[in-house]
C-alpha cells in the first residue's frame, strides 16, 4: 500500500531549508547507480544504506541557479522521487550540501520523496578559534572541519591567542613541522569545503 501523506516521516535537516515540498511516498535508494561526480561519495552514502549497485539513477546538473534570490553559488536543488534522484547545483559546494541534505534524508537506503530548495542567507557560516587558553589540538581542528561541512558551514577563522606567531611573533614564519600542520589543516578544510582564513 502507498502511504498517506500524514504517514509520510521526514527526518529533520540541518540547518532548516527554505523549502521543503514532501510527497506521498518513499523512495527505495538502497540501490544507487551514482553520476560521475557522485562516486567521491559512495562510501558515504553507503553509511546510510545506499549502494552503488544498480536501481535509482542519482544525477547531477551543475547550472545556474539565478531563481534563488541570495547563495545562488552555494545553493542546490535536491528532488527525490521513486524512480530517480535529481541534484541541480551552481557549484562544487553546492553539490555537497545537496548531498549532506540526502544523507540526512536517507535512513538504511530509504528516502521520502520530497524536493528540498536551499541557498544560505549569511555568506559566512562557521567558527572562530579566537580565544585564551589552550589552543584546540590538531586532529580537533580536522574533526571540528568535517563536522563543519557535514552542517554546511562554510568558514573557520584560526586566532587562537596562545599561537605567538598569531599574535607577538606575527613577522615569523611558520617552518617546518608548524608548516607541514598549518598545511594539513588547511588542505582538511578545503576537503570539507571549509575556508580556513587565518
Amino acid at each position: 500500500t502507498v502511504p498517506t501523506l500524514t504517514e509520510i516521516s521526514v527526518p529533520a535537516v540541518y540547518p532548516t531549508p527554505m523549502e521543503v515540498t514532501v510527497g506521498d511516498t518513499y523512495a527505495d535508494l538502497s540501490k544507487v547507480i551514482l553520476d560521475e561526480s557522485l562516486t567521491g561519495y559512495a562510501d558515504l552514502l553507503a553509511t546510510k544504506g545506499m549502494k552503488a549497485e544498480g536501481g535509482v539513477t542519482v544525477t547531477v546538473t551543475i547550472r545556474d541557479l539565478a531563481e534563488f534570490s541570495y547563495g545562488a553559488d552555494e545553493g542546490y536543488i535536491l528532488t527525490v522521487s521513486p524512480d530517480a534522484v535529481k541534484i541541480e547545483a551552481q557549484t562544487e559546494r553546492g553539490l555537497h550540501y545537496a548531498v549532506m541534505t540526502l544523507l540526512q534524508l536517507t535512513e538504511e537506503g530509504k528516502c521520502p520523496a520530497v524536493t528540498v530548495k536551499d541557498a544560505p542567507r549569511n555568506p559566512l557560516r562557521g567558527v572562530i578559534e579566537g580565544f585564551y587558553g589552550t589552543a584546540w589540538t590538531h586532529e580537533y581542528r580536522k574533526d571540528l572541519f568535517a563536522f563543519m561541512g557535514e552542517n554546511k558551514m562554510n568558514a573557520y577563522i584560526y586566532a587562537p591567542k596562545d599561537d605567538p606567531k598569531h599574535r607577538a611573533q606575527w613577522r615569523s614564519l611558520y617552518t617546518g613541522a608548524e608548516l607541514e600542520r598549518m598545511t594539513d589543516l588547511i588542505t582538511t578544510a578545503n576537503e570539507n569545503y571549509v575556508k580556513f582564513i587565518y
